[in-house]
């Protein structure tokens, strides 16, 4: 496990047994467990996000990360979800799975 802290918009890691504490500055931010989940997994939609705001956030996401690579360029970026029923229907594991999620939302 890792303790994540923030500093001008950019996130640092450190070993959780201290051995890096040296390293951590005053204005370090430490980081709670929500920003860290959105941090290590952004793909995943936070309990309080609604549909529009997941999908926001993810192209924001792709976004800075090629202005990380590119600070210069000018970025567009996009994402799409599928929605039923208000829950986020992610890509198929497997042909058969994508056949079950058709059916699901089929005539909807």
């Amino acid at each position: 496990m890792m303790k994540y802290y923030k500093l001008n918009n950019e996130v640092y890691a450190f070993e959780n047994d201290g051995s890096q504490d040296e390293y951590i500055t005053e204005d370090m931010v430490r980081m709670t467990t929500s920003e860290v989940d959105k941090h290590l997994k952004p793909e995943t939609k936070q309990f309080w996000e609604i549909v529009e705001q997941y999908v926001e956030r993810l192209a924001r996401a792709k976004a800075h990360a090629v202005l990380g690579l590119f600070p210069d360029a000018i970025v567009i970026a996009a994402d799409t979800s599928l929605s039923f029923a208000g829950k986020i229907i992610g890509k198929p594991q497997s042909k058969q799975h994508a056949f079950e999620i058709w059916s699901t939302i089929s005539g909807q």
